[in-house]
Formats: C-alpha cells, sequence, structure tokens
C-alpha cells in the first residue's frame, strides 16, 4: 500500500504515533506499507527529516522519493536518507522512446537505482513502447493509465479478481 506523505504532515510531531494507530487499526503489516514522499518535502529541514524517516524505517515501513528528479534534484539525499524507492517522475517517461533526452534521462536514472541498490518504478507509463523500453533496460516495476484508469474500490476489487490470471503472466511487476 502506497501513500503519500505531504511536507506538512512530515514535519507534525505526532507524526510515527499517528502512523502506527493506523497500522494498528487496520492491522496492516508495517512491511507492506511504503510512504511517498516529494523531493522537495523531504530537503526542507534535513537534519529533522533524517531522524523522522529513520524512525519510520525502523518499524518496518518503506519510503519512496515520488516525481524523482522534478524538485531539488540533489543526490546527496539519496546517500543520507534512509530511502528504498525512487520513482521516475511522468514528466521524464512520457515522451520515452520518442525523446532522445527523455531517454537518456530514464536510463540514467535506472543505472544510478541499480547502483544505489534503490527499488524504482516509473510513473505516467502510457502505451506499450514506454513499457518495452523500460523493461528493455531493466526497468521491472510500472505504474500508469496503460496498466488501469482510475478505480472505485469495488471496481478495483474485480480488476484484481479478474485480471490475476493475466497478471501472473506478465514478465513486470504491474504497479
Amino acid at each position: 500500500m502506497a501513500v503519500n506523505l505531504s511536507g506538512h504532515q512530515l514535519k507534525q510531531p505526532n507524526l510515527i504515533d499517528m502512523i502506527e494507530s493506523v497500522l494498528s487499526s487496520t492491522g496492516l503489516d508495517p512491511q507492506w506499507l511504503e510512504l511517498e514522499l516529494t523531493e522537495s518535502s523531504i530537503m526542507v529541514n534535513a537534519v529533522s527529516t533524517i531522524e523522522t524517516l529513520t524512525d519510520i524505517k525502523v518499524r518496518g515501513i518503506r519510503l519512496a522519493v515520488d516525481d524523482f528528479g522534478t524538485g531539488y534534484s540533489s543526490l546527496n539525499y539519496l546517500k543520507n536518507f534512509p530511502i528504498d524507492r525512487i520513482k521516475i517522475a511522468q514528466e521524464f517517461v512520457r515522451d520515452i522512446p520518442d525523446d532522445i533526452d527523455d531517454c537518456a534521462i530514464v536510463k540514467a536514472v535506472i543505472a544510478l537505482a541499480e547502483t544505489l541498490n534503490l527499488r524504482l518504478i516509473a510513473e505516467g507509463v502510457e502505451s506499450r513502447d514506454q513499457v518495452d523500453f523500460l523493461f528493455d533496460h531493466r526497468c521491472r516495476e510500472m505504474q500508469g493509465f496503460y496498466f488501469a484508469r482510475p478505480l472505485s474500490a469495488d471496481d478495483f476489487l474485480a480488476y484484481l479478481t479478474d485480471g490475476l490470471a493475466a497478471a501472473t503472466a506478465c514478465p513486470f511487476r504491474v504497479g
């Protein structure tokens, strides 16, 4: 379960208590929760943010940087923050494989994630050409309209139930 966490929420002194309360009331195992933060939100007060993210991380919760490359674009935080995953911003995925600059950026982000042993997901995938390009360049997790449009809870359950067999035959993780 991926949940966006705003910069405002990240600064709240009761954030850890709130997360633990939600996990307790839902029964969700922390390993299945991934909190997504934007680059700009984690850079505001770096020392305090590192402490908060470390506190979250020791609870078994995963952390992701959303819209990677569109915020401060400082690579320094990738080695200082306890991040598990980066998400390639849709702005860079949108025009691949036709735009050579976007292709170069996406390939560089993939290589960076591999080198730093970070998980990677591409956002905004809308075409088979994009899927093929990303898969050919070792990006195995993708999300976007190519896989499904936003769904209500009931429609999502039906999508999972009806599409399970098709998804298991897929050579990459559908996200």
